[in-house]
């Protein structure tokens, strides 16, 4: 499956599609988390958690913000992402 990653995205930062529907976020080569599309401008955000637990919903937001927020979730420190570029989907 192809990988994307891009000045929207947090620094380290890959979405790669999943076989669901939405993407997989990566963050440094580690599977942090996932979002799926929740209406037109809108994505919700989970973080992914050990199982048996189910991941944590961290809420809907638009698709940068998404990612960010499980990024930060995930130990990612770095500055507010670049918004003018949105990543695919």
């Amino acid at each position: 499956m192809p990988s994307t990653a891009g000045a929207g995205l947090p620094a380290g930062v890959t979405l790669k599609p999943s076989a669901l529907g939405g993407y997989a976020v990566h963050w440094k080569g580690e599977f942090v988390g996932w979002i799926h599309r929740n209406g037109p401008d809108r994505w919700n955000a989970y973080r992914r958690a050990e199982p048996p637990r189910p991941g944590e919903f961290l809420g809907a937001f638009a698709q940068d913000d998404a990612v960010e927020r499980i990024a930060r979730k995930a130990g990612w420190a770095g500055p507010a992402c670049d918004r003018r570029r949105s990543a695919p989907g």
